[in-house]
């Protein structure tokens, strides 16, 4: 993951310096947004602006990044992306990489993107309460999708995606990948989706297909949603279609028979589905010897009070190699910071 907090606030300074060139361009001059980037094709947008009028001012292949903080968007349209390639860009936690751009949609809104040859999510906390109105035209049931894409090749990277609606919209997922002028691959990288009722990732008349690369799809409910056809219950449904999956996470829905995935899944290794997802990720943070959810001093002062043991009972053996010495130490400090 990208630490990007240093490089924005550079970037920032240096579109303050050139403000007075690019004020000559009628649309920076009637915008309260700075426009940066290599090629002036940046436009950052601070909290309390509006995302949709910085997307509807960039030109294709622009980018539009997102200052860190929380910026609300309400219903019941939400965010669209048409006709164009658009970068919606988010800041990072410094140090750890986290996105720390979230944005909040409330009462109907989401993201729609359509006709748009290679539209890219980087950095981004989406977060839905009461989603979206649903594909299809299913209007007057909030429970839909957080993202909905309709053909090309859009990219989602280093994402934390969350719908936890009760889910009335029948044909849906959190992130919904469709048919649209042009068909091509979902790609998602370092991006975790979780839902309750609603589909994780629902793949539908796109045989394009999805890769999902160090990725989590994870129920935290009772999971059943509502699903389409063979959809019902799945974390990932795209019958029929391909899904390529490689050191990626899918757990936690009660689909059929405790099956997670519908879909044709070419698996490149390192996955995991499971009903449980604890199964997958038993001890997702080894280093923290305390249990408190940080990997820290404590730890290291466990680590040190336990060290030269031999055996498979000594707390401070995080390698599990029957002996706390500086591998275990590598450990800790490689893992220092919060457990993801």
């Amino acid at each position: 993951m990208k630490h990007r907090m240093t490089e924005l606030g550079l970037l920032l300074i240096a579109a303050l310096a050139i403000l007075p060139i690019v004020s000559l361009d009628t649309r920076a001059s009637a915008l309260p947004w700075y426009y940066g980037g290599d090629d002036g094709n940046t436009i950052y947008v601070a909290v309390g602006e509006s995302i949709q009028d910085a997307i509807d001012a960039a030109g294709d292949g622009w980018t539009v990044e997102l200052a860190p903080g929380e910026f609300p968007v309400v219903g019941p349209y939400g965010l669209s992306i048409y006709g164009k390639s658009i970068t919606l860009l988010g800041a990072t936690v410094y140090g750890y990489g986290e996105p720390a751009s979230r944005i909040r949609f409330s009462y109907g809104a989401n993201t729609e993107v359509a006709n748009s040859e290679r539209s890219i999510f980087r950095n981004l906390d989406l977060i839905s309460s009461f989603g979206g109105y649903g594909a299809y035209g299913s209007y007057g049931s909030y429970g839909g999708p957080t993202l909905q894409l309709a053909g090309g090749a859009p990219l989602l990277e280093n994402c934390v995606i969350t719908n936890l609606d009760a889910g009335n919209s029948a044909l849906t997922g959190a992130v919904f990948f469709t048919s649209g002028s042009s068909y091509g691959e979902l790609t998602m990288i370092d991006t975790v989706i979780q839902v309750d009722e609603l589909i994780g990732l629902r793949i539908v008349n796109n045989y394009g297909g999805a890769l999902l690369d160090t990725c989590l799809i994870a129920g935290t409910g009772s999971g059943y949603g509502y699903g389409y056809g063979y959809g019902n219950g799945y974390a990932i449904s795209a019958y029929g279609i391909p899904v390529t999956l490689l050191d990626t996470i899918v757990c936690g829905k009660n689909g059929p028979y405790g099956s997670q995935i519908e879909a044709v899944v070419i698996d490149l290794g390192g996955n995991c589905e499971a009903l449980d997802c604890a199964d997958c990720n038993p001890n997702p943070c080894p280093a923290d010897l305390n249990q408190d959810d940080v990997v820290n001093g404590e730890d290291l002062s466990i680590l040190l009070a336990d060290w030269g043991c031999l055996g498979i009972e000594c707390i401070g053996d995080i390698n599990e190699d029957g002996l706390v010495n500086g591998a275990d130490l590598t450990v800790i400090l490689s893992t220092w910071g919060p457990c993801n």
